[in-house]
């Protein structure tokens, strides 16, 4: 429910204040690293299995594939917007595109 509360209220104050966005978002990141590091990782450790841990490491490193996925994905679209013929978005934004 505070979730939702939370959601209407930063709505609200984005109609605002301008870029009110680049200061809710890395507290909320930190909310879920800290969830992630308090209440997963210390499941992980409870148990030693070798074929536990692998699938739980090809688990983690697909995790970080797919988001590097998304970026690459969200460069693709930034690039058939602004016409760069680069296509990596925001890391070329210094070449002009």
């Amino acid at each position: 429910l505070t979730a939702v509360l939370g959601a209407v209220i930063g709505l609200l104050l984005s109609g605002f204040i301008d870029g009110i966005e680049f200061f809710l978002i890395p507290i909320a990141a930190g909310g879920f690293i800290y969830i992630a590091g308090s209440d997963l990782i210390p499941e992980l450790h409870r148990e030693f299995n070798i074929k536990k841990s692998i699938w739980q490491l090809i688990a983690f490193i697909f995790g970080i594939l797919v988001m590097v996925g998304l970026l690459w994905l969200e460069w693709g679209f930034r690039r058939d917007i602004f016409n760069c013929p680069w296509g990596f978005g925001i890391i070329l934004d210094s070449f002009g595109c």
